[in-house]
């Protein structure tokens, strides 16, 4: 959603002329799986038919099945390898990647950030195991501005072994400045919805920081609006702990 409302839109009093909207910047990002194996036996993906069924869908070509469930926490994706492929070497899932957003890749996860640095979504929080859940070595690798290769270290693996990250925008987050109120002060130890406190029909965030002024203690509240959480506190209170 490229145009987001400045207003409350449960508030039908509003004129048509004094709705404001706010544009936000549109992106795509198109992560395909090229092929899988090793580097001397790369076999390419032929999955062809989407089976969806409500939050969740899955393709397969037989030998890979690749499945995705949609819930709060983001776009979850599993690749499943039914069987050790043949081969020396590790093993090598090849992701090809189109989208005009700059990327990075490595350890565990994909950044994607648009020309001005904003973080747009993160294809991260990788987790690999075998049939035996035994946790399994692996490591995200961008071989080039279009692709990316996901190696594992299976020769020890039960299988199937499952590959699994995760696609995610962040929806909200505020970072501690260098100054006397957050640094060092545990700025987030503690947080909570606060419920509507402005009554305007949105939910606002409570944040502790337990360690202000020598645990003094402090608590910023963060209304919440049609365009989600602003990132500066809109009301704090100091007091003992």
């Amino acid at each position: 959603m490229t145009k987001i409302p400045l207003f409350n839109i449960a508030d039908r009093t509003i004129k048509e002329k004094d709705k404001k909207y706010k544009y936000a910047d549109d992106w795509n990002i198109g992560i395909s799986l090229a092929s899988y194996g090793r580097d001397d036996a790369s076999i390419p993906f032929h999955g062809r038919n989407l089976l969806v069924n409500k939050r969740n869908a899955s393709i397969s070509d037989g030998s890979l099945e690749i499945k995705y469930n949609n819930s709060e926490k983001g776009m979850g994706q599993d690749f499943v390898i039914n069987k050790k492929p043949a081969g020396s070497g590790d093993l090598k899932l090849t992701l090809h990647i189109n989208t005009p957003l700059e990327f990075t890749a490595g350890g565990n996860g994909i950044s994607f950030a648009s020309a001005s640095s904003k973080t747009e979504m993160n294809y991260d929080a990788m987790k690999i195991h075998d049939s035996a859940g035994k946790t399994v070595q692996g490591k995200i690798v961008k071989e080039n501005d279009s692709t990316v290769a996901i190696c594992v270290k299976d020769s020890a693996a039960r299988y199937p072994v499952t590959i699994d990250p995760l696609s995610n925008t962040p929806s909200w987050s505020i970072t501690g400045k260098n100054s006397s109120d957050d640094l060092g002060d545990l700025l987030g130890y503690s947080v909570s919805t606060a419920g509507d406190v402005n009554g305007d029909g949105y939910s606002d965030v409570i944040v502790g920081v337990p360690g202000y002024f020598n645990y003094t203690g402090k608590v910023y509240v963060y209304y919440g609006g049609p365009t989600g959480l602003s990132s500066t506190a809109s009301w704090a209170q100091i007091g003992w702990y």
